[in-house]
């Protein structure tokens, strides 16, 4: 079952406490967030001249694996630290990197190459038309009156899409495919990018399928991952060049416990462009911080069930907003549709009421402030822990 596939590869890319592996997936910071065995993010100065840049991965001994633009940063790999065969001497040796890194006056910070989970909890594939409860529970269909979304690009930073759903190939105005770098998104079979921008976008009003959110929106899929791991280095590229795009909305349905700079700096370059960022919270019904949710320039969204209460599984602290997250028909690999669950699942219904609101000329903090206030109130009164503002109100948000 996928739920099974999905344990043995978290189990395979563990790194080994023994130290017997001799090509290592992922080590683990302090607090236990695995990265890239051996690689660094590194970020120079806005000043620091290509001489310097140079001389710095010489005297690192490093090569560059990758150039990731804008800012200027480059994702550094260290072969004498990749060859380590102990876990700990491999940790021990990028610290020392890192810390010599962060010494130079021409870097401004250096972040480890942490990976991330997509955000969903595999149940069984079930076939059912005609169940989208949760378009209803949002008030999704009464906003349509309004607006459709006409002119709204939503980017979905995710495991790519299948372009030849007939319910998705006509709203993909641009793709790319970070991990190969090429113009194909190819979904893998997880089906999760899949799902998640049918949830914002699928054909609507065409007689067949599913219905989306954001009927009108247009999408920009950026694979930045596979259902096993997505990497900062491709979902920060996947955030820049969505808004170089010209996104109104990103979606982000994707998380861990490690915080990084690069990711942040890549989320406030959006938000400073005037682009919407929403996040999963995460899936481990536990509080502790989930990045890139927990950042402040972005919407944090947990996922309620068919009786409007936190679905179990849903993270809780920095909750902005609530969005269902059970049993959400949409589309999948193949040309058909799947019901899946998930903090996932839920961030793209946010995603797309940002396109809606986009469509009505309004900036970004404004989609933002509506979006949250005109929210129902979930649990105790006022904005908490584990529904932020409420569920959100589609019509309300784009009435208001």
């Amino acid at each position: 079952s996928m739920a099974v596939a999905i344990a043995f590869v978290l189990v395979w890319l563990s790194p080994d406490a023994r130290g017997a592996t001799t090509n290592p997936k992922a080590d683990e910071d302090r607090q236990g967030a695995p990265y890239a065995a051996g690689e660094l993010l590194v970020t120079y100065e806005p000043g620091a001249s290509g001489q310097h840049i140079d001389a710095v991965v010489e005297e690192s001994e490093a090569r560059v694996k990758e150039e990731i633009s804008p800012p200027g940063v480059q994702l550094l790999s260290f072969p004498a630290v990749k060859h380590e065969r102990s876990e700990h001497a491999r940790e021990k040796k990028l610290q020392r990197a890192r810390e010599a890194l962060r010494r130079d006056p021409g870097v401004e910070h250096v972040d480890y190459n942490y990976l991330r989970l997509p955000d969903y909890v595999p149940n069984d594939p079930e076939f059912l038309l005609g169940s989208q409860w949760d378009l209803y529970s949002i008030g999704a269909p009464d906003a349509w009156d309004k607006t459709l979304g006409v002119g709204s690009r939503v980017a979905v930073v995710d495991t790519g899409i299948d372009g030849d759903h007939p319910e998705l190939e006509s709203k993909i105005v641009s793709q790319k495919d970070m991990v190969n770098n090429d113009v194909v998104a190819e979904d893998d079979r997880s089906g999760h990018g899949t799902h998640v921008a049918g949830t914002v976008g699928a054909v609507t009003n065409n007689g067949a399928g599913v219905a989306a959110v954001c009927p009108a929106c247009k999408l920009l899929v950026a694979k930045s991952g596979n259902a096993e791991v997505l990497y900062d280095s491709d979902i920060v590229q996947g955030i820049y060049w969505s808004v170089n795009n010209r996104a109104k909305a990103i979606n982000l349905s994707l998380g861990s416990e490690g915080n990084s700079r690069i990711l942040e700096h890549a989320v406030n370059y959006a938000w400073n462009h005037g682009v919407v960022v929403v996040a999963a919270a995460g899936n481990h019904n536990t509080s502790k911080p989930n990045y890139p949710a927990a950042y402040k320039n972005v919407i944090s969204v947990a996922a309620t069930d068919q009786l409007n209460k936190k679905a179990s599984f849903s993270n809780y602290g920095k909750i902005d907003v609530a969005a269902p997250g059970v049993k959400i028909l949409s589309t999948f690999p193949g040309g058909g549709y799947e019901i899946m669950r998930g903090t996932s699942m839920a961030s793209p219904h946010v995603a797309a009421l940002a396109g809606l609101l986009a469509a009505q000329d309004r900036s970004a903090p404004e989609i933002r402030r509506r979006i949250q206030r005109t929210a129902t109130d979930l649990g105790p009164d006022g904005k908490d822990k584990y529904y932020g503002w409420g569920l959100i109100d589609a019509n309300k948000a784009v009435r208001r």
